[in-house]
């Protein structure tokens, strides 16, 4: 800003500037501080929310380690055949779902459709198929051909921002004090195939 003057420029005001010059009161030094302050301030409130989120789920660890607990969760992120992610709005937070890791399912993913057929994983499939290879009268009965083979119909057909039940529980070790919450798909055992949502 420029100063002015009233009577034939004699009388001169003084304007100060804020851009770091000799006759600014709030110098460049002035404005390195604050902004050092502003950015100590905000690495603070980040600390303090990642201890407030860790020390939330140690306890969420601890109480779900007793006991499984059921509850309705969100499908947020569905792109391939390995893990869900999903958030449960009871908590407010993500879990993924390793479909590795439950031996209950298995999981295929169709690229087009962009869905995830879930089917049952059953023992007992295996061992009818092997069971009776005659038939009852003693006669070798012949194989069925690859075409007439029958597909398996999925349970469970998911898609992205779709309600689905989950079951979270949790593994805590007391001496490290080590936890992992895991979550899995909440399957009844009569349960029909079905499009969640």
């Amino acid at each position: 800003k420029s100063s002015s003057s009233s009577s034939g420029g004699k009388e001169k005001v003084k304007v100060f500037e804020s851009t770091g010059t000799k006759r600014s009161p709030w110098g460049r030094k002035f404005t390195d501080r604050a902004v050092d302050q502003c950015g100590q301030c905000n690495r603070q409130k980040l600390a303090a929310k990642s201890v407030q989120d860790s020390s939330i789920k140690l306890y969420l660890a601890l109480w779900l380690n007793r006991e499984a607990h059921f509850t309705e969760a969100v499908i947020i992120d569905l792109n391939g055949p390995k893990w869900m992610g999903v958030f449960v709005p009871e908590f407010g937070m993500e879990f993924k779902l390793h479909w590795e890791d439950d031996k209950r399912v298995k999981a295929k993913w169709d690229g087009t459709a962009k869905q995830m057929n879930v089917f049952r994983i059953s023992g007992s499939e295996e061992k009818r198929v092997e069971a009776d290879p005659a038939g009852g009268d003693g006669e070798a009965k012949p194989k069925p051909s690859r075409k007439a083979k029958l597909k398996p119909k999925p349970i469970l057909t998911l898609a992205n921002f779709q309600s689905v039940k989950v079951s979270l529980s949790s593994a805590f070790k007391e001496k490290s004090c080590q936890y992992e919450i895991a979550a899995q798909l909440a399957i009844d055992e009569g349960e029909d195939s079905k499009i969640v949502g």
